[in-house]
């Protein structure tokens, strides 16, 4: 059997799709995940200025900042907020509010984790995810109003 990127055989070499990892081409190395609040803050900080006005990176901007509040009610309400719009639970199973550290460490976590996805995604002012995709075509396809 034949483990190449090419089939032959028939004369014509055709590329193997199951191969195409062997390729150098466009396969950059993935930067190191980030570690730390702070790394992701100097990340997203550094990108131009049309990426930093995405919805992705001001609703990391946003957990970032509520992230970094001093321990107060105001901080705690402010977290509570928006814990829903990243998927975290406030309650246990048993219907008991879970412990406001632990909730913390888990927004810390999906907030990570988000800036990696993003990084990882390269320029994603045009292509964030899957839904900004149709959302930026669709103003794109929207008649401009005559000044």
């Amino acid at each position: 059997m034949h483990t190449g990127n090419m089939q032959s055989g028939t004369g014509a070499e055709q590329p193997t799709p199951r191969d195409s990892t062997d390729c150098s081409v466009e396969q950059p190395a993935s930067p190191a995940p980030f570690k730390t609040l702070a790394d992701l803050r100097r990340w997203a900080e550094h990108l131009p200025e049309a990426e930093r006005r995405t919805d992705p990176i001001r609703r990391v901007h946003e957990a970032l900042r509520i992230l970094e509040l001093e321990s107060s009610r105001d901080a705690r309400a402010q977290l509570r907020a928006i814990l829903k719009s990243w998927d975290i639970k406030q309650k246990k199973a048993s219907n008991k509010k879970r412990n406001l550290h632990d909730v913390r460490l888990c927004l810390v976590e999906a907030v990570l984790a988000e800036g990696n996805r993003l990084r990882a995604s390269g320029s994603f002012s045009s292509r964030a995810s899957f839904g900004n995709l149709f959302r930026g075509r669709a103003v794109r396809l929207e008649p401009r109003p005559l000044a």
